[in-house]
């Protein structure tokens, strides 16, 4: 009945050599039958069991699972697409097939797997197969600045080697038109920074309406938490074809009215690791996934969280339910139990304040307001400033009132260069303030280290030429990071050791995302060292915070009450 060349599948299932039909064993195919055009079927027996035969198609799967089968490894994408090389040489993981399957079967779906779990290769199968099949046409991917040519355009060139893939950012006076250009051109695959969409909202629409692009991946969709932002509502015009007429009052204040939608993207994937509060999961349901989303934000936030007083609300008992009925379909993947990597061993290093620094740190906090050895006036105008101005001592370098201060870090940086010396490979370093980047620059380079260094003011080209000669080459073997630009999709496994020199304040979200950047399969040490490198109490507890995930504007005040009981 069942040619042995067929692919048999766990419960009674089975796909024929070519990937074309599917044959199921069942009792009673009556339900089927009902369900399916007479052509597209036919009914066997065989030693007394019944065999039924359908397309395998995405539409055959789509109505089984309606009639409630489980099409589980019976995805075409499983049986009819040839499975590329990931960077040209590696074959995909189960897991990675699992997603892209998945998301070929779901036009309006996300993945939430875990950070470093493949998630960029993944999609990338998914949509390269619906080009193969020609059921889309053009993939615009939209990311971070720092992932767009060194994570998703080399990707995709290393996995689809026959795919334009047309970068839409650049530098200049002209950048502008330069993107226009870019995007008018036929491609593959168009890539763009969130905030690159304003700038070409009307062609973006334009492409959409006329069927150029019909597939969009949100990589990390966090970006898009906040559904009352002006980026928000550009991505929501674009994807959802959604369109507004806005216009002023004679009192000033802005009104707008929904007017007609457009043509809406046919498939929309929203990628994270970490989705965030129950807060931000409205703003990426609405724009992923909005017939999911069935009620106004307000609504949503009274579901999922409780007002405990006029300015804080905090998660409701019971949320993750609510929020994994809305984040659907969805699929997740957990790297602890897909992949044997080496354990992240947490140092806590201290070091002492040099007596500059004492003196400063000891009069600022208790006048905020002090003097530097130049006679530079240093000053905390609020708890915000206070603990700012704190943390810039211990670090070294702090920010006057006309200039910035260098101060005397011996003993900071004779730590941090004790950790550099107990790494196996390269170091990673994460500062929180650009002037702290740049001494640390300075000083490394004056001990004879090769240094790089990212932050936002090292952006396009000449950041992917700093990552590529850290993590590929031998140009650099200690790399100088802003947390902001660097958390999000950047491979670092070439090092073995990630120092935080002093508290990362972006928050415990973004923390989280720049530790992951040293935890994949690319990774060859035994062991990752994560180091926090303190000098004071204060530095100590708002790590503490951090750590425990409370948001960084709470912890600057119960810092600040702890410093005004002192």
């Amino acid at each position: 009945m069942i040619e042995r060349t067929w692919k048999h599948i766990p419960g009674g299932k089975a796909v024929s050599s070519d990937g074309k039909v599917l044959m199921l064993k069942m009792r009673d195919p009556s339900k089927i039958m009902g369900a399916f055009p007479q052509s597209h079927y036919r009914v066997r027996e065989w030693q007394g069991v019944k065999f039924i035969s359908l397309p395998l198609r995405p539409d055959s799967l789509k109505l089984l699972r309606n009639l409630g089968y489980n099409t589980r490894g019976l995805e075409v994408l499983r049986h009819r697409y040839n499975l590329p090389k990931i960077e040209g040489q590696y074959d995909p993981l189960a897991h990675q097939v699992t997603t892209a399957a998945f998301l070929s079967e779901n036009p309006r779906a996300f993945c939430t797997s875990t950070m470093r779990t493949g998630k960029t290769a993944s999609t990338i199968m998914a949509a390269d197969y619906l080009q193969q099949q020609r059921l889309v046409s053009g993939v615009l991917v939209i990311c971070t600045v720092s992932t767009m040519t060194g994570v998703w355009e080399k990707e995709i060139k290393g996995m689809v080697p026959h795919a334009k893939v047309n970068v839409l950012h650049t530098d200049g006076k002209d950048a502008t038109e330069y993107r226009r250009k870019k995007l008018a051109e036929p491609a593959h695959y168009y890539i763009i920074n969130y905030d690159g969409l304003k700038l070409l909202a009307p062609e973006l629409k334009q492409a959409v309406e006329d069927g150029r692009i019909q597939c969009v991946i949100v990589d990390e969709m966090t970006h898009y938490a906040n559904s009352q932002t002006d980026r928000w509502d550009v991505a929501d015009q674009i994807i959802n074809g959604h369109r507004w007429e806005v216009w002023t009052t004679n009192s000033g204040k802005k009104r707008r009215r929904r007017l007609a939608d457009t043509v809406a993207v046919p498939y929309v994937w929203g990628l994270t690791g970490t989705p965030g509060g129950p807060e931000g999961i409205y703003g990426q349901v609405k724009l992923i996934n909005p017939d999911k989303m069935d009620m106004f934000y307000t609504s949503w936030r009274e579901s999922v969280m409780v007002k405990i007083n006029a300015f804080k609300w905090v998660p409701r008992h019971g949320y993750q339910e609510i929020i994994k009925r809305h984040l659907q379909p969805c699929i997740r993947f957990d790297k602890k139990d897909i992949m044997d990597l080496p354990p992240v061993i947490f140092q806590h290093r201290t070091c002492a304040l040099s007596k500059e620094q004492q003196k400063l740190y000891s009069r600022l906090k208790n006048e905020m307001v002090t003097q530097a050895a130049d006679g530079t006036e240093i000053k905390a105008v609020n708890k915000a400033a206070l603990i700012t101005k704190l943390l810039q001592i211990s670090c070294g370098v702090v920010k006057g009132e006309e200039r910035r201060v260098a101060l005397d870090m011996k003993e900071r940086m004779d730590t941090l260069e004790e950790i550099i010396k107990e790494s196996q490979s390269k170091v990673v370093i994460f500062a929180a303030y650009t002037a702290v980047l740049d001494r640390l620059m300075d000083e490394l380079t004056a001990r004879g280290h090769k240094v790089g260094l990212v932050d936002g003011r090292v952006t396009g080209k000449k950041r992917d030429k700093v990552f590529a000669g850290f993590q590929l080459g031998n140009e650099y073997d200690i790399l100088l990071c802003h947390p902001q630009t660097t958390a999000f999709g950047v491979e670092l496994s070439a090092a073995d050791t990630m120092v935080f020199f002093g508290p990362p304040m972006s928050g415990e979200f973004v923390y989280q995302q720049a530790v992951e950047r040293l935890s994949s399969l690319s990774q060859k040490a035994d062991q990752i060292a994560l180091v926090h490198l303190t000098a004071t109490a204060e530095e100590r507890k708002l790590f503490q915070s951090i750590k425990d995930g409370v948001d960084v504007n709470e912890a600057i005040n119960n810092l600040f009450s702890e410093i005004v009981k002192q």
